[in-house]
């Protein structure tokens, strides 16, 4: 073999590679976005389903899946809050705040907020 052939050869291989490379960051970009897209959020939908009183496991239910702790129940006074991320963006979050474990109300902030 020639060195050209050689060389010729060479930059296949690397190609090819690359190629695998590029087609297995995109199966795994596909992945990440089929796994962020099933996450459980805050949708419009199942905010107008939410009811004031309703039981924290009646809003749960509601939003689909237990939200992340915000504040646990202070004691003495029964209040809790629970939050989702969304609707709509990851930058917003929607926390529902609880009294003796029955919804007071819920409120779309954007993450971060002060």
């Amino acid at each position: 073999m020639h060195a050209a052939e050689a060389a010729g050869a060479g930059r296949e291989v690397i190609a090819r590679l690359f190629a695998r490379l590029l087609a297995a960051g995109a199966v795994a970009s596909a992945l990440a976005v089929a796994a962020c897209s099933t996450t459980c959020t805050a949708t419009n939908d199942k905010l107008a389903n939410l009811r004031r009183g309703m039981t924290a496991a009646e809003a749960t239910q509601v939003m689909g899946c237990s939200g992340q702790p915000v504040a646990p129940a202070t004691p003495g006074e029964g209040f809790s809050s629970l939050a989702w991320q969304g609707p709509g963006t990851v930058a917003t979050e929607t926390q529902l705040d609880f009294e003796a474990g029955r919804l007071l109300w819920y409120v779309t902030v954007p993450r971060g907020a002060l």
